[in-house]
């Protein structure tokens, strides 16, 4: 196994271990439920880490970068909610605590708009399947629609990425310069996934060979990088975060040294940048 991989891995057990209770139960204080959030953030940014980190050991950049997306999203969500203007700090919990409702009455919403076709009711009689009753869906709707007026958001809309990205120098660059470029394999650009193919033409027409052992191996080391970087920025975001406005939850929550133990490390794995 490469060292870096390795390490890479057992950093990912050591936030486990540390941060996120190594499978024991953590004791969250009242109020706190913005923390359990950002917690379960960082717990899910981690697994997509580690699973990035087997796709690029593997040599399977394209299906990486895809994860990467993911994390990157996860990033993003973290860097919102522990941001340290904390008269707005509930108002941003509850945005993405809708985001859930907002989802739920879009999709039922289109759910029901398309059940009513005969396309779909003919395709769904030739499968054998029942469809979801509208007055199920309606109720999913009406749920929705009423936690949303509870917390007066009613006219709440989906939190987009770009906009979350743009609350961040760092982040704004990353998504201009990784997320947008990822996005092409994620939508299959016809470019972006037919590096490893190659087309001959022939007097009988063309011929086609695909090389499955071929890989990007720039593309490993971006994907890579740009991982450990937006790890170590949830990370940091969070201690930083945590010091700033919550200095009491280390040591009877959380271990600081250790945190920025991780941080460190992820830190010397990143190439260094030459002095402009």
């Amino acid at each position: 196994m490469n060292n870096k991989y390795h390490l890479l891995k057992c950093i990912s057990n050591d936030i486990q271990e540390h941060l996120l209770g190594g499978g024991s139960e953590i004791s969250f204080p009242e109020g706190y439920d913005w923390l359990i959030e950002v917690m379960t953030l960082i717990d899910s940014q981690t697994k997509l880490f580690e699973s990035t980190v087997e796709l690029l050991e593997a040599r399977m950049p394209e299906e990486a970068v895809l994860l990467w997306r993911a994390q990157f999203i996860r990033c993003l969500w973290i860097s919102y909610l522990c941001n340290n203007d904390v008269t707005t700090q509930n108002k941003r919990v509850t945005e993405y605590l809708m985001q859930t409702h907002i989802s739920s009455k879009t999709e039922n919403k289109s759910y029901k708009k398309v059940s009513e076709t005969e396309l779909f009711k003919n395709t769904i009689s030739e499968m054998g399947l029942n469809p979801v009753s509208e007055s199920i869906l309606d109720e999913k709707i009406e749920i929705a629609n009423s936690t949303l007026k509870d917390e007066n958001m009613e006219k709440a809309r989906f939190a987009t990425v770009c906009r979350l990205a743009e609350t961040d120098t760092l982040l704004s660059a990353m998504y201009s310069s990784h997320y947008l470029k990822a996005s092409r394999y994620e939508h299959a650009e016809a470019d972006a996934i037919s590096k490893y193919r190659t087309v001959v033409d022939s007097t009988t027409g063309k011929k086609v060979s695909f090389d499955f052992r071929k890989t990007d191996i720039d593309m490993v080391k971006d994907v890579k990088i740009s991982s450990i970087i937006i790890l170590s920025y949830s990370l940091d975001k969070i201690t930083s975060f945590i010091k700033e406005s919550h200095p009491h939850l280390f040591g009877c929550m959380l271990n600081k040294g250790k945190l920025e133990e991780i941080i460190n490390q992820l830190s010397q794995l990143l190439p260094d940048v030459p002095n402009s």
